[in-house]
């Protein structure tokens, strides 16, 4: 995001910790919480799929059928349908923690978490351009989401070319994340060959490539279907 176009005097500094059901990226959240300020977020949600036991050793949260317990506490989860979501991995905030702060808390709880990222946000004394840099808007998180439904929805049916190393692993991803599938590219490629596949990986979205605009990877897909395994 671009400083000229950002406006710090307008945005409120929130800071959000989750607690998963695991480290895949099929994980589903159980707790979120939020720090604003004095103002204070924490809820706990019921996951569909199960908690990896590593998780709840480490997170204190297990469930018995509809009911959520933390550290052998009951609590009152929400049923929430779109919980699944990527991890970030934040186990180094307790050592960062430690180190500038100069005291422990106890980790992988999610509202402690927060907390803790907001004493560590203020004792870091942040320079404006980090600010700028850690600043996005709720635009993001929709395209973020959108773009990540997409190559849940995508990525299976290419994932044979991955295999097969036609594509890499992060190629396949951009693929599936533009909205393309196999069946796609299988079209693109019998109307128009070489051509057609280069025009739409290169077609301009956002003043962005949907795809790339590197001729190896075109050539790489048009080898493929030219030996006649569509």
């Amino acid at each position: 995001m671009s400083a000229i176009h950002l406006e710090l005097s307008n945005t409120t500094e929130i800071f959000f910790d989750l607690e998963a059901t695991g480290l895949a990226r099929t994980s589903h959240v159980t707790q979120i919480a939020a720090v604003r300020g004095e103002e204070q977020f924490n809820q706990y949600i019921l996951p569909k799929v199960q908690i990896t036991p590593v998780a709840a050793q480490v997170t204190g949260i297990h469930v018995e059928g509809t009911r959520m317990f933390h550290h052998g506490e009951e609590v009152y989860p929400i049923h929430f349908s779109c919980s699944s979501c990527q991890i970030l991995d934040l186990n180094h905030t307790a050592a960062l923690f430690k180190n500038i702060v100069g005291s422990d808390y106890f980790a992988h709880d999610a509202l402690t978490d927060a907390l803790a990222l907001q004493t560590l946000y203020s004792a870091c004394h942040a320079s404006l351009e980090a600010k700028i840099l850690s600043t996005f808007c709720l635009k993001y998180c929709a395209d973020s989401r959108t773009r990540s439904k997409a190559i849940q929805a995508n990525l299976p049916s290419l994932q044979h070319l991955v295999c097969e190393k036609v594509l890499s692993k992060n190629m396949g991803r951009n693929i599936a994340s533009s909205g393309l599938c196999f069946d796609h590219l299988k079209v693109v490629y019998k109307r128009q060959g070489y051509v057609g596949l280069s025009n739409v990986f290169a077609e301009k979205y956002q003043n962005k490539c949907r795809v790339t605009s590197s001729q190896k990877i075109v050539q790489s897909l048009s080898h493929y279907f030219c030996k006649g395994t569509i």
